[in-house]
């Protein structure tokens, strides 16, 4: 079974599968650069890249905004941020209609709580041995999402 996780953004889009067989999970990670002139077109260049690079997957699983009451999320809010990520997030689960079974969108504080950005990282180079430094930090959370979920759900140890 190969389940994809999307961590969206308007412009750097991380990414993470785990092929998950009877005995073993492997995991991939990565990041996309969108560049499409409007939202609908970035929104277009992922899907796109979703169908070149990964292929088909049998779960998804997407980090879904939420609001932050501190001036930066604030300003997030304002400049269309926070709706933006939500629709990217839709856009990827309405164009490939998974069962909603086989959809999970958690926000950040379900997957990490409130950890700063550098412990997600430390988590990340224990569990896969990798310098998060020289791993965008946005593929690291879609993976770091990914192994949250795998774990919940009982499919890796």
């Amino acid at each position: 079974m190969r389940i994809l996780s999307i961590d969206p953004s308007v412009n750097s889009v991380g990414w993470a599968t785990a092929d998950i067989t009877e005995d073993s999970a492997a995991f991939n990670w990565g990041v996309w650069q969108v560049s499409g002139l409007n939202f609908l077109m970035r929104c277009a260049d992922v899907r796109d890249y979703i169908l070149q690079e990964i292929g088909e997957f049998e779960e998804l699983v997407v980090e879904w905004p939420m609001f932050y009451d501190s001036e930066k999320g604030h300003v997030a809010a304002r400049q269309g941020h926070t709706i933006n990520l939500a629709g990217i997030a839709m856009y990827i689960c309405g164009y490939f209609q998974l069962p909603h079974q086989k959809m999970r969108l958690y926000t950040a504080p379900d997957w990490k709580g409130t950890v700063p950005k550098q412990v997600t990282a430390r988590r990340f180079f224990k569990q896969f041995g990798v310098d998060p430094m020289k791993v965008d930090h946005n593929a690291v959370d879609a993976c770091m999402m990914l192994l949250y979920h795998c774990q919940k759900e009982g499919l890796v140890g």
